[in-house]
């Protein structure tokens, strides 16, 4: 009889896993859903002040309340056109190389700082 070398031994070799005990205990149910659908309450897209202690909408009765929500769920972005897309998105490219401009040049005064005040 030929024998292999294992390097399991015999006594975990046949162990279940710690996963294939986790599957047989779940039963299918869904516990906390977070799908985004789920999340907000009525499906639809919702601003993050809706509902919380900040909402300026929050004292208004209800049927002002609905009727706010369904104006602003009518009142569709303006598009863009072509060219405001570009100019946004120039604008916004400028504005994160000014901040990176601005990070490298403290670094710079601080590595000048360190050299020739700190470390002399």
């Amino acid at each position: 009889m030929h024998t292999v070398n294992n390097p399991i031994p015999q006594e975990r070799r046949h162990k279940p896993s710690r996963f294939k005990l986790w599957e047989e205990q779940d039963d299918g149910r869904t516990i906390a859903p977070m799908d985004s659908d789920s999340l907000s309450r009525s499906g639809q897209r919702r601003s993050w002040l809706e509902g919380s202690v900040f909402d300026p909408r929050r004292h208004l009765p209800p049927e002002a309340r609905a009727a706010d929500q369904a104006a602003r769920l009518q009142a569709a972005p303006p598009a863009l056109s072509r060219r405001e897309a570009r100019r946004l998105t120039l604008n916004a490219v400028l504005a994160g190389l000014l901040i990176a401009g601005i990070y490298l040049g403290l670094m710079a005064l601080f590595l000048l700082f360190c050299q020739f005040v700190w470390f002399r």
